[in-house]
């Protein structure tokens, strides 16, 4: 039988729920579909109570453990990461302003993946659909799994897009040497 082994946080639901699980099963358990509310007396009726209180009681337990599993925070959040790769001669806007001149990414408890910060364009210029950079595994929509943004460019509206592939790249055609901000989040992929 496999072991079921439960966070802190996890078991520290189920301990909370101890006392007025016991309450509850103290007074009876009524199981849906009906059940008699008295059984007549005969041999062994004492324990088959108690043996039917511990089975709802233990099956409880384990429907709550997998509940609070389900909702764990999995992946456990990660720590910010920086983007120090770019295409096309794009770069970090590298002011010390705004995210402290980088562009930052993680992922936080629920498996959505967080990207801001600041992205310098070329001084030569740029055209649409151009790769900025690109975002590593792990950090990727899922397969199929593309994303339009919108981002400011300059202090006006811009659109980016992150494919399952992780590039990011221009979905307008940015001003040389401008700036485009990314602040955007989304479900991380397989």
């Amino acid at each position: 039988m496999a072991q079921l082994v439960l966070t802190a946080p996890q078991a520290a639901i189920i301990t909370a729920l101890e006392t007025p699980m016991e309450n509850a099963f103290a007074e009876g358990v009524i199981v849906t579909g009906g059940t008699p509310p008295v059984l007549p007396p005969f041999d062994g009726y004492t324990k088959l109570q108690q043996d039917l209180k511990e089975l709802t009681k233990n099956t409880f337990k384990s429907c709550l453990a997998a509940f609070a599993t389900t909702f764990s925070p999995t992946p456990a959040p990660t720590a910010d990461a920086t983007i120090s790769t770019f295409s096309n001669s794009y770069s970090l806007w590298g002011d010390g302003n705004y995210h402290n001149g980088v562009l930052r990414y993680w992922k936080d408890g629920l498996g959505e993946v967080h990207l801001q910060g600041l992205v310098k364009v070329p001084a030569s210029g740029s055209a649409i659909y151009q790769a900025m950079f690109t975002m590593p595994v792990g950090f990727r929509p899922a397969p199929g799994d593309n994303h339009i943004f919108p981002a400011v460019h300059n202090d006006a509206p811009f659109a980016i897009e992150l494919n399952s592939a992780g590039v990011c790249s221009t979905r307008m055609t940015p001003v040389p040497s401008g700036w485009i901000a990314i602040h955007v989040r989304y479900r991380q992929g397989g």
